[in-house]
C-alpha cells in the first residue's frame, strides 16, 4: 500500500512533532506579516497544504463520494493516514475531515481532505498504485467529456420528442387565426 502525505513543514525525527509553531508565530507577529497571521488559528500553524482550485476540481470530478472519516467503510485506512487524521484534528483551521473516493471503488486511491466553509486542505492519499496527478487530470477530462456527451444526447432526445409533439399541434399562427376547440389542451 502506497501512502502520499502533504505536510508542508518538516517533522522532527526525534519527537514526531511539527516545527516550533510558537516561535514561528512570534516572528510572524514581530515582522507584521498580516497575510501569515491569517494562516494561524488558536496559536497554531497548519502544517498541511491547501488544495488549489484546480486540484479541488480535478479531485471532485474523480471522487464523487465524500464520507466523513468516522463513517468511511469502503476499505481499510492505512496506519500512516490514521496518524495524519489524529494530527489534523489538532488544527481547528482544517475543519471537518472527509475521505473523497469513488462510490464504486473504480479508482482505488482515495484522498483525505480537511475543509472549513471555503478552504480545502489535501492531507493524504493512498492506494496500491498512486497515479501521478497528470494522469488524474486526464481521467477527470475524460469523465467531464463523457458527462457532457451524455447531457448532449439527453438534450437531443428531448428535442426530438418536442418536435414530434409539436408536429401534431397547430402552429401558433393557426391558433391565432382559426377557431380551436375548447377541449384542445395546450
Amino acid at each position: 500500500m502506497q501512502v502520499e502525505t502533504f505536510e508542508q513543514t518538516e517533522i522532527s525525527a526525534e519527537t514526531g512533532e511539527a516545527g516550533d509553531s510558537a516561535k514561528q508565530i512570534a516572528l510572524i507577529i514581530q515582522l507584521g506579516l498580516i497575510g501569515q497571521t491569517k494562516l494561524t488559528k488558536d496559536d497554531s500553524i497548519c502544517p498541511y497544504r491547501r488544495m488549489t482550485i484546480s486540484e479541488q476540481k480535478i479531485y471532485e470530478t474523480i471522487f464523487t463520494s465524500k464520507t466523513k472519516v468516522e463513517e468511511y467503510e469502503s476499505g481499510p485506512i492505512p496506519l500512516r493516514v490514521l496518524q495524519i487524521i489524529a494530527d489534523a484534528k489538532k488544527y481547528p483551521q482544517i475543519g471537518i475531515l472527509h475521505i473523497w473516493h469513488e462510490a464504486d471503488a473504480a479508482i482505488k486511491d482515495p484522498i483525505l481532505v480537511g475543509h472549513d466553509q471555503y478552504k480545502y486542505w489535501i492531507l493524504a492519499r493512498w492506494g496500491d498504485a498512486l497515479a501521478p496527478f497528470e494522469e488524474l487530470i486526464i481521467r477527470a477530462g475524460k469523465i467531464i467529456e463523457r458527462n457532457y456527451r451524455k447531457s448532449i444526447a439527453e438534450m437531443e432526445a428531448r428535442i426530438i420528442e418536442a418536435k414530434a409533439w409539436l408536429a401534431g399541434k397547430p402552429s401558433y399562427e393557426e391558433y391565432l387565426t382559426k377557431s380551436i376547440p375548447q377541449h384542445y389542451n395546450w
